[in-house]
């Protein structure tokens, strides 16, 4: 008669803590007496995925008054010890489902990044991605565009938490004053907190 077998995969004595793996058969680590007040440990650490979604979301847009178009910019997180992330990649769609009376059709652009200024996203308001997310607007919507993130390690340089925001940028030919966008909204990045904890 024949036997059934169960195959189990074990972690064996290993420390699980969401954020970490720490196996027993790590390297070994050397003693130094002379470092009486440093430590040392190996482990695996786990990436991290970070999700913000909206389905016909309504985004203010704020009016510059002058030449330089009109933005938006919505805080969607806060990252912990900013200087000691490190950004895997990320991914941004945006789909302009209508927008108000005071906007109108043109080339709109889209960015994660830390918050805009009323101007065309550049550097830090976009530096979860690549490049901003450009939606050609027409008959006041937009089909659903896309964006990539970094495919190489970025550090995300700040010292202190990070608000992490979505920001939009209207040109100026395409709005007259504070106005809307009605858009559907798909973000997500992988990232590895490198601080885990630490303040030095």
């Amino acid at each position: 008669m024949a036997h059934k077998r169960t195959q189990k995969q074990l972690l064996n004595n290993a420390i699980l803590d969401g954020l970490q793996i720490i196996p027993t058969d790590a390297p070994a680590l050397s003693s130094l007496a002379s470092l009486s007040n440093s430590r040392s440990r190996t482990g695996l650490i786990l990436p991290q995925l970070i999700e913000f979604t909206a389905t016909d979301q309504v985004f203010d847009v704020t009016d510059s008054g002058g030449a330089v178009g009109g933005a938006l910019a919505e805080q969607i997180f806060t990252l912990p010890l900013s200087e000691r992330v490190i950004l895997l990649g990320s991914y941004l769609s945006v789909e302009v489902k209508a927008i108000s009376g005071t906007l109108s059709d043109g080339t709109y652009n889209f960015g994660v990044g830390t918050e805009a200024a009323t101007a065309t996203l550049t550097a830090n308001e976009i530096n979860f991605l690549t490049a901003d997310l450009d939606a050609v607007v027409s008959s006041g919507v937009s089909a659903k565009a896309a964006q990539d993130g970094p495919l190489i390690v970025t550090y995300l340089d700040s010292n202190t938490a990070l608000p992490v925001y979505f920001n939009g940028y209207v040109p100026d030919a395409s709005i007259s004053d504070d106005g809307t966008i009605t858009a559907d909204v798909v973000f997500r990045a992988m990232m590895i907190n490198m601080a885990m904890g630490d303040t030095v």
